[in-house]
């Protein structure tokens, strides 16, 4: 009985392969959610960064209609609103260095009517 005893301490061949594939299956799953909040955090700054590009470039009655600021790229393009209230609809397209767009549409008394104004 004691032979028998003895040669049960200890874990088998098996039980440790079982034990190794879940601990390496945990790693995995932790390691790809930390990989996916850094993704998270890259877009949620690049987004920060978007938005107030957007703000200045569209605060700036003079700007140029195209540019690049730290690796954006932007187009404005201005036209009269379709519903002839003297407003420009203004669109604002801006290509980030990660390749995603984002369009901004606002509107803003047109020039002409504010100088009809003064």
């Amino acid at each position: 009985m004691s032979r028998r005893t003895a040669s049960r301490r200890g874990f088998t061949l098996i039980e440790s392969i079982v034990a190794l594939t879940l601990a390496a299956a945990g790693f995995a799953a932790i390691y790809q959610l930390y990989a996916g909040s850094a993704n998270a955090e890259r877009a949620a700054t690049e987004m920060v960064f978007v938005s107030r590009l957007a703000d200045t470039i569209l605060s700036d009655p003079a700007i140029d209609p195209e540019g690049v600021s730290q690796g954006y790229r932007w187009r404005l393009e201005a036209s009269p609103s379709p519903a002839q209230t003297g407003l420009d609809t203004l669109t604002l397209v801006i290509l980030t260095p990660a390749g995603r767009e984002v369009q901004v549409v606002t509107e803003r008394v047109s020039p002409t009517r504010q100088e009809s104004a003064s």
